[in-house]
């Protein structure tokens, strides 16, 4: 049986996420085993939500998952970065870069003469449009998803649609920002195409699994990647409060030869989901995870535990305190990253590995 990828947020067929696991997946793309399943096939599983996706990959409804993490223009996708720390039995296993071109799409069956006046997208592309839309005087209108954008304009869903009277609101004058794909899918016109500001418009997909990595006691940089290969290790950690940690705890990979490729933080209000045991670790044993206390059954925030001499106190670590998320590149099996590795792990507070994986760039 081929692997099954589940696809991501309010995944309608259509969606980027479909394209990208399509291309990750597709034999031609060079990759190792995971990409070339038995039968060159997966069967897409589309899902309502980003967090209905990891609870299928956590239930083995799917095996794998594509999830946008950042875009070339807009950034980080924070809410897919938050999923992916609160969920400690998703782990990563790829990545791909995948060229975004995005469609401006209407109504077939729109009123003659009508002009476009709001479109409709998630929010992330329309972020990557912003030059377009604005120098054309087109009202946003953020929506859940591209592809179910697309879908709601089909069914004359969208705010004005189905609306013939003379008044505001004819038919025509709502739009989409979604994929040629989805148009063809969803019946829609094309209207112009490569609207996004600029050329190099890319979105990194990483690819997921069920069974996280959690924290192992030798911190084997390259699970399932072949030694010597380019790879991704991405960890996330909590610090204490005081100053020059973070300095300190990121200095051990300077003599390493590793590049750190991202480094983001979050507000440790990102770590509400996290209970204690159930941040990466799995029967303790192998374990050097110092882990969360977690708010009682009342499903508070998590506080980050102060160790003795941290200089502040548990109060204000838990209203300013920060998840470090950071990305290194390195040789698969380094020893030198492998000993940074388990440096930052002692130094943290909190530390998981979200996985090591075959880097498809810098």
């Amino acid at each position: 049986m081929p692997p099954r990828a589940l696809l991501g947020a309010t995944c309608e067929a259509g969606a980027y996420s479909e394209s990208a696991a399509l291309q990750f997946f597709s034999p031609s793309s060079g990759g190792g085993p995971l990409r070339k399943p038995p039968d060159a096939a997966i069967q897409l599983l589309p899902t309502p939500s980003f967090g209905a996706m990891l609870d299928a990959l956590t239930s083995a409804t799917a095996t794998h998952a594509a999830m946008p993490i950042e875009n070339s223009l807009a950034g980080t996708i924070h809410p897919n970065l938050d999923l992916l720390l609160a969920n400690p039995n998703v782990s990563i296993v790829g990545e791909t870069d995948f060229r975004v071109r995005h469609c401006l799409l209407g109504a077939p069956d729109a009123a003659p003469g009508v002009a476009i006046k709001r479109v409709h997208s998630h929010y992330m592309a329309l972020a990557q449009c912003t030059g377009y839309l604005a120098g054309r005087g087109l009202t946003q209108v953020v929506a859940a998803d591209t592809a179910g954008a697309a879908r709601a304009l089909s069914l004359g869903q969208l705010g004005g649609d189905g609306k013939d009277d003379a008044g505001s609101g004819l038919r025509g004058e709502e739009a989409v920002i979604a994929s040629r794909r989805a148009g063809d899918i969803y019946g829609l016109t094309v209207l112009e195409e490569g609207v996004e500001d600029d050329a190099g418009n890319y979105t990194r997909f990483l690819i997921l699994t069920g069974g996280g990595v959690g924290v192992s006691r030798g911190l084997g940089v390259g699970w399932g990647v072949g030694g010597g290969d380019a790879v991704k290790t991405s960890v996330a950690f909590t610090l204490r409060n005081v100053a020059g940690e973070l300095f300190r705890a990121l200095s051990v990979f300077a003599v390493s030869g590793a590049d750190l490729t991202k480094v983001e933080s979050r507000h440790v209000a990102t770590l509400r989901l996290l209970s204690e045991g159930s941040n990466g670790h799995g029967d303790g044993a192998s374990e050097v995870i110092v882990p969360l206390t977690a708010a009682a059954a009342t499903g508070g925030m998590a506080s980050v535990p102060v160790r003795d001499g941290g200089g502040s106190n548990e109060e204000a670590e838990r209203r300013w305190g920060y998840i470090f998320y950071v990305d290194v590149a390195h040789v698969a099996g380094d020893e030198g990253v492998r000993i940074a590795l388990m440096a930052l792990a002692n130094a943290a507070l909190f530390f998981r590995v979200l996985g090591t994986y075959p880097r498809c760039g810098p």
